[in-house]
Formats: C-alpha cells, sequence, structure tokens
C-alpha cells in the first residue's frame, strides 16, 4: 500500500498554500493576486496553478475555475485575466484582472493540480476577497404572490413618470447580470440590483455636500440623538415649496447598511425597531452597544414643487457624526517581532482608550495560538522589573520589554489588561511572534563597502540561505526583511511595519527584489553601517508555518561630499569666461563694421 501511494504522489508530505486575504478595487480597474505555495514532494514541472472564483465565505463553497491546468482562461475573463510567475521565487503565481466588475462577494482561490495524475491535491482555504469602492443599490419590487409562478421580470426606466414602459433596462427570465444591471435572485427576489452607481442614475441629480465633523460620545445602554440639517438646493426655492422630507441614515461610511429608512424592510437588522426620526430628520437611536461605535451618515430627498402638478426630488448630504461608545477599547499587537540574542527588545501593546484606568496588564506566551492565556509571564500592576521582564512605562506604556534576549523567547506573546471600569478585563486577539537570531561576533564587521555621493540615492544588497538540509526553496512561503543601522542591535532603517522604522528613514527607505534596501536622497548622517536580517516563513507541514531568521550581510556605507572646484579651477574658469566674452563683442564689432562699410558704399554708388 506505501509503494502505491508513493507512486500516486499523495504520501503526508507537508503542503501549504498561501494568498492574501483581502484586496480593495475600484469597479473597472485592475488587481494582481498573488499565490504562493510549497510542495516539497513534487517537481515544479508536475504541478500546475489552476484558479477559480466563488461567492461563498470559503473556497470550497462551489467555485467555477476560471484558468484550467491547461492554462485556458473562461470566457468570462477571455482578454481580461493574465498570469504569470513571480521572477524570484519559482513558486508564486500572479494572475491580474482588468476591468473588473463590481459584485456583492468575489472571491479568487487558488489550487495546486497534479498534472501527472490529474487530480487537485492542495486547496486556498480562504482565497483572496475583493472589496469594491463603489456602492451597489437595490430597488424593491415585491410581489404579493407565489414567486414561484414567476417566468420573467422586466425593469424600465419611467422618465415620464405615467408610463412604467418609457425605456427598457433589462429582460430577466433567469439570474444573469447584464453589465452592472441584475436580478437579486430570480424568482424568489426580482429586485433591481444597480452596482457602481453613477450620477446620471438620476435624472437632474443635485447635491450640496455640508460634512459637518460631528463627535458624541454615550454610555453603553443608553440612548442618543444625532442631528442632521438640511438647506434649499438653490435660490429658486423656499420652504413654501417642499412638499416632503424623506430622511435615511446610513452606518460605517456613506455607502453603508440603513440605520434607519422610510421604508422598515430596508433598516439593518441590527437597527430594526432600534432607531427613529424626531424633528423630521434627526436620528435616535435607543439601546446604544459597543457596535454603534462607528460613524453615522444622513442624506435627505426633498421633495419640491417646481410647477403646476409638477414636482422633483433633490438630494442632499444631511451631515456625518462619530458616535463614541464610552465602554468601547481594544488592544492591538505586532504580528512580528525581530531581536538579536543579548539585545533588549520590547514587544508593542496599544490600548485604544486612556491609560489612566489601566489597573494592571499581565504578558503571556500563546504557544497554541488559539488563546492568549496559555502560559502566564507575569503580572504587573506597578513599573517593578521581575528578572529579565518590565512593562515600558506603567500606565502610560504596558508593552512587554526583554532585557538580555535568548534563543528560547522565540514564542508568541499576548498581553492582557484589566481596568478600573467595573473590574473588566481585556484580552488581545492578535499574537506576537518573537523571532530570534543568535548573535555572532562576525556580524560587527560589516562585509561590503559602497561609496556615494551626497544627496544621491544608493542601493544595499542583502542575502539569505535556507536554514537547514530539511528546508528547500520549495517549501518557502514569504519572506521580511529588516535593516537596522548603526550595529545589529540598532535602529531600524527599514521595518515590515512602518511605525517600527526610525524618523530619520520613513519615507526614505524601501525594498527591491523582495530584500535589497533602497535609501533615497543618503545625507551625512547616513555614513555608517547597515545590516539586514532575513525572516523566512517556511512550510513545516500541511497548512502549518514555522519562521526562521537568518543575518544577511553588512554594508559599510560611505558619503561622498559634492565635489567643490579648487582654486586653479576658479581661475580658468574666469579666464575662459573673460576670453569667451571678449571674443563674442570682437565679432559683434567686425559684423557692424562690415555692416556699416557696405552702407556707405552703397551710398556713393547712388
Amino acid at each position: 500500500i506505501l509503494c502505491c501511494l508513493l507512486i500516486l504522489g499523495i504520501t503526508g508530505s507537508p503542503v501549504c498554500v498561501h494568498q492574501v486575504k483581502t484586496r480593495t478595487v475600484q469597479s473597472g480597474g485592475s488587481v494582481t493576486i498573488p499565490c504562493s505555495y510549497v510542495n516539497p514532494r513534487k517537481p515544479d514541472e508536475d504541478v500546475r496553478v489552476i484558479w477559480g472564483e466563488t461567492d461563498g465565505e470559503y473556497c470550497s463553497s462551489g467555485k467555477d475555475i476560471i484558468v484550467s491546468s491547461s492554462g485556458k482562461v473562461t470566457e468570462k475573463y477571455k482578454g481580461r485575466l493574465y498570469r504569470e510567475k513571480d521572477p524570484y521565487r519559482n513558486r508564486t503565481e500572479y494572475i491580474t484582472i482588468t476591468g473588473l466588475e463590481s459584485t456583492k462577494r468575489q472571491r479568487f482561490c487558488c489550487q495546486l493540480y497534479n498534472m501527472s495524475h490529474n487530480y487537485v491535491f492542495k486547496d486556498s482555504i480562504q482565497g483572496t476577497l475583493l472589496q469594491f469602492t463603489g456602492e451597489e443599490v437595490i430597488i424593491p419590487c415585491f410581489y404579493s404572490k407565489d414567486a414561484s409562478t414567476l417566468t420573467k421580470v422586466t425593469w424600465y426606466y419611467a422618465k415620464e413618470h405615467n408610463m412604467c414602459t418609457d425605456t427598457r433596462i433589462q429582460e430577466w427570465s433567469k439570474a444573469h447580470q447584464y453589465g452592472r444591471y441584475s436580478v437579486v435572485n430570480f424568482t424568489q427576489d426580482v429586485s433591481l440590483r444597480i452596482l457602481n452607481i453613477k450620477l446620471y442614475d438620476q435624472q437632474n441629480y443635485q447635491s450640496s455636500w455640508d460634512q459637518p465633523t460631528n463627535e458624541i460620545s454615550v454610555q453603553e445602554g443608553h440612548s442618543v440623538l444625532l442631528s442632521c440639517s438640511y438647506t434649499l438646493p438653490s435660490g429658486r426655492y423656499t420652504e413654501r415649496d417642499v412638499l416632503r422630507v424623506n430622511v435615511y441614515w446610513r452606518v460605517g461610511n456613506v455607502t453603508g447598511p440603513y440605520a434607519y429608512h422610510p421604508y422598515e424592510e430596508m433598516v439593518h437588522s441590527t437597527y430594526k425597531h432600534r432607531t427613529s426620526i424626531t424633528g423630521m430628520t434627526n436620528l435616535m437611536i435607543k439601546d446604544v452597544m459597543k457596535a454603534d461605535n462607528t460613524s453615522f451618515h444622513c442624506f435627505l430627498v426633498v421633495k419640491l414643487c417646481e410647477g403646476n402638478n409638477q414636482d422633483e426630488d433633490k438630494i442632499q448630504y444631511g451631515g456625518g457624526t462619530r458616535l463614541i461608545i464610552k465602554d468601547t477599547e481594544y488592544i492591538t499587537q505586532l504580528d512580528e517581532v525581530m531581536a538579536v540574542s543579548g539585545e533588549e527588545v520590547i514587544i508593542p501593546c496599544y490600548y485604544s482608550k486612556n491609560t489612566s484606568t489601566l489597573t494592571k496588564v499581565t504578558w503571556y506566551y500563546a504557544k497554541e495560538h488559539t488563546t492568549c492565556t496559555d502560559t502566564r509571564i507575569q503580572e504587573w500592576s506597578n513599573a517593578h522589573q521581575y528578572g529579565r521582564y518590565s512593562v515600558v512605562n506603567f500606565k502610560q506604556d504596558v508593552s512587554l520589554r526583554i532585557h538580555n534576549i535568548k534563543l528560547y523567547d522565540q514564542q508568541s506573546f499576548c498581553c492582557v489588561i484589566s481596568t478600573s471600569n467595573k473590574g473588566e478585563t481585556l484580552e488581545s486577539k492578535q499574537f506576537t511572534m518573537l523571532i530570534v537570531a543568535d548573535y555572532q561576533p562576525s556580524w560587527d564587521q560589516p562585509t561590503n563597502e559602497i561609496s556615494v555621493q551626497e544627496g544621491h540615492s544608493v542601493l544595499l544588497s542583502c542575502s539569505y540561505t535556507l536554514p537547514s538540509d530539511q528546508y528547500t526553496e520549495r517549501d518557502v512561503l514569504r519572506v521580511n526583511v529588516y535593516w537596522r543601522v548603526g550595529n545589529v542591535t540598532g535602529l531600524y532603517a527599514y521595518h515590515p511595519y512602518q511605525e517600527m522604522v526610525h524618523s530619520t528613514y520613513r519615507h526614505r527607505t524601501s525594498i527591491t527584489e523582495m530584500i535589497n534596501l533602497m535609501i533615497k536622497g543618503v545625507t551625512k548622517a547616513d555614513n555608517t553601517s547597515f545590516y539586514c536580517f532575513v525572516v523566512v516563513k517556511l512550510c513545516k507541514g500541511d497548512n502549518q508555518c514555522e519562521d526562521k531568521i537568518q543575518y544577511g550581510g553588512g554594508t559599510k556605507l560611505n558619503i561622498n561630499e559634492p565635489p567643490q572646484m579648487s582654486h586653479i579651477g576658479r581661475e580658468t574658469l574666469i579666464l575662459a569666461a573673460y576670453l569667451a566674452v571678449k571674443f563674442f563683442f570682437t565679432v559683434i564689432l567686425v559684423v557692424l563694421g562690415c555692416v556699416y562699410g557696405r552702407a556707405k558704399s552703397t551710398k556713393r554708388s547712388t
């Protein structure tokens, strides 16, 4: 049996597939989606990446193949989808899609396909979800009887308001999308969905945007009133012309779900029966909760009398209000921090609220990556040091400081905060992986030396090899690079998290070819050494990873001042300039003499 399994290539070899979770895109734009994978037991020529799309939460929920194992692109994406290999990584492939069409949920998933035995042997779990910045809108159409009897629905523009069939948009007899238009779910719901709303989707659309920066704080469980105001859209109208005012409140952003809508069925379930309108336009929210800690945006549709039995609708933005729920709080940590053995390192723990309410902080090892409270390190209620551990500045900063880093400190860390508010505790949902490099004295001596003129740009090279015979390039999922300045434990000239980069280098440094450092506009202060560290994420087992760190080399940077002209050089330049000016005026005098002589000769002859 084992022999058969080996021949088929389906033994328990660790295989990993990695995709970025989301990409923010615009309708009509383009997107590039990477897929990285490792598969140590199969030669590259036997593996193909195939691509699919789904509207589900996970790649396993019924996807349509858009790029087959033969490389054939489905008709929907023909001429709009291009695939390419990463020039620096054999096992990373990209697809680029142009002319994006906004949909409610679009998730792209890559799969690994065995060309020798014609089967898919590994799937991405979540794929990459596209998040469109443009809004879609649904115009309801409610049918009173059994929807299963429907055979077709036709939507029209009714420009004259007295006849439905003015201009046909489209006819549907199945769930098909035509450009920006589709029905929600034929035959159960034949409401019209319009993607990427344009101004011309409403005739004579006008808006007067007035966005106040309102901010209101309220206690959880209380009620709150959010104000909204409007002005008449032009000097043509007065309050006497107003026939009706409808108000719409949206939550999260100006295209978010409805917190209030004149038609109750359009209100999001979170706000149904909790919101009402007072004073024509203002929003009352009852029993506010932590989920209401966001912004609310008001829109008004004013129906105005334009003439005898003629009216028109004008829409106006009535203002946005940021609602702050007093009990809302959260903790932020970094995904990854690197250190060199023997140095001191700080693992950040950022608290969103006023730190004066803190009563204690507890730090833990999160060994299983599933819960924060696996193994306790220490609890702090004051600025006390316990062995190698302390917090930076209790209460102002409860980040963990570890002195004299050891190799065994390479673990995941998380923090739990307690406050004076009812003795509540708040647990971090994000763990920080500390990755430790074993310090070598030879690192203090840079191996490269580069000279560059002040004000120019310079490229510093970095290299790495895989950490052991256990791994090959096929196992590499991701590479993160860190550049430190001055010495191997110095400040960061480059860090994957921008907030960790020293202010001297922020926005001046970038990475090229995955690991090399580009410094723009070098200054005299850059006349020092730069050290590179590479963290490689490796596939250890089926969708199990581990991080290895490696020293990538040091470079001494020598800054040369711009060349200055010598005393002799300046004298030569002055002499040359003098001779040039003298020659110029001599030529001018000769030309003028010739012209004068010719004019005199002509006068005599006449």
